[in-house]
């Protein structure tokens, strides 16, 4: 007797779907288990199939698993309820204290002008909901989800916002300053969700202060990386190479921070330049210059502004020189641009929600008189016609009345198109 088991890579689509496989969980004596070739007997589990060898008269058993049916019923059975509380269209009449609203699902919920004390928020979700006017003291919103929620004027103190995400949520900015959480990389997280919802709110002032908390928080992060020896980081990064690229990612966000603030500070590039056109007047100084002299050092600092934006070319510098100098300001120039654009886009996506409809009333009105256009120059060019058929038909009369004819015809036809046209 042979047993012959089939192995992944030699079935088909419709074997795996019906069931050849040995390493799938099965019903033995009543557990779920990965049965062995003995233990596999019963004839819902295991089946066998003999043939007879032609060549050396062996029989061969095939083991067949459990049918796509029962399996799916096996998936049904490792599926759990989560116990999530559905509530829908309610309201808080009375203030809260020391309540368990724990796993809950919030649709549509309302609360105005009320005090919740040491609520236990965690995991819940919040959709649609409105509370306005509220206060949050020492209330745990570890892993909740605010999902086009509105909190105007709700005031937040003491609370746990541990792996809470914001969507399309009305919240005031002034969470980032008492409400963060206390690891970075937790409060990275947290001002990187509420930097994304307030993007979508189109509140441009709360992006850029979101983004400042999110580099502050991400600056220690990295540095906590490759320099601490919390379990946490040390679980996360172990080994020396693996804290060699973390300092690396950090020495990195670092330059680009100083040079021009992760693309968040517009004074920290104009500083670079600066130092850039000290370092360049400095050096023209020593080469060719009296470092005695304190007009050499004005004089060599304009030369080197002229040269930095390229309206100065030596010939007595060196090409290698300019080109890196010219490298330096297309790079500064780049930032610059970068900068900007960055910090007009967010204002222009905050008011085009507001400016929408004006630009939709004008591309309306833009249509509307290119058709009026168009219905202008039909009527010029039905009136030149009528005046050309008048003038043809004149045309056959002799010199005085053809003359006459002629001068009232362009008469004529100058009073039908003043007429005709309409007036913009």
């Amino acid at each position: 007797m042979t047993e012959i088991t089939a192995n992944s890579h030699l079935e088909t689509d419709h074997q795996l779907l019906s069931g050849c496989r040995d390493d799938v969980l099965r019903k033995v004596n009543g557990a779920w288990k990965v049965p062995s070739a003995r233990s596999c007997s019963t004839p819902t589990s295991c089946s066998t199939r003999t043939s007879a060898s032609s060549s050396k008269g062996e029989t061969q058993s095939v083991r067949r698993l459990p049918a796509l049916s029962e399996v799916a019923f096996l998936g049904a059975e490792m599926l759990v309820d989560s116990r999530k509380t559905l509530i829908t269209d309610k309201r808080f009449d009375s203030n809260e204290s020391n309540t368990r609203f724990a796993n809950h699902v919030f649709v549509r919920l309302v609360a105005m002008g009320r005090t919740f004390t040491k609520v236990d928020f965690r995991y819940t979700f919040f959709d649609a909901c409105y509370l306005r006017n509220c206060q949050f003291d020492s209330c745990d919103f570890t892993g909740c989800r605010f999902l086009n929620t509105q909190l105007p004027g709700a005031k937040f103190s003491g609370c746990k916002f541990d792996y809470a995400t914001f969507e399309k949520t009305l919240i005031d900015a002034r969470v980032l300053d008492t409400e963060c959480p206390g690891l970075e990389n937790l409060k990275m997280r947290f001002a990187r969700s509420l930097r994304t919802n307030f993007q979508q709110l189109g509140d441009a002032d709360a992006v850029n202060k979101a983004m400042r908390v999110e580099l502050t928080a991400t600056e220690v992060h990295l540095k906590k990386a490759w320099q601490s020896n919390e379990s946490y980081y040390r679980s996360h990064h172990p080994g020396v190479l693996s804290r060699a690229l973390a300092f690396l990612e950090w020495l990195r966000f670092k330059v680009l921070d100083f040079i021009w603030g992760n693309g968040e500070n517009l004074f920290r590039l104009l500083r670079f330049v600066l130092i850039v056109l000290a370092l360049m007047a400095l050096g023209d100084v020593a080469f060719d210059g009296d470092p005695a002299r304190v007009g050499s050092y004005v004089a060599s600092f304009i030369k080197s502004f002229a040269i930095f934006f390229g309206t100065l070319i030596p010939d007595d510098y060196g090409k290698a020189y300019l080109a890196v100098i010219t490298c330096f300001r297309l790079v500064a120039v780049g930032f610059f641009l970068s900068i900007i654009i960055k910090k007009s886009s967010r204002r222009w996506r905050c008011t085009s929600t507001h400016s929408g409809r004006f630009v939709g009333e004008m591309c309306r009105q833009v249509r509307i008189l290119t058709c009026l256009r168009s219905f202008r120059v039909m009527i010029r060019a039905s009136a030149l016609t009528i005046i050309r058929f008048t003038r043809t038909s004149a045309s056959g009369r002799s010199g005085r009345k053809a003359t006459r004819s002629h001068g009232t015809s362009r008469s004529n036809r100058s009073c039908c198109i003043r007429a005709m046209s309409p007036t913009f």
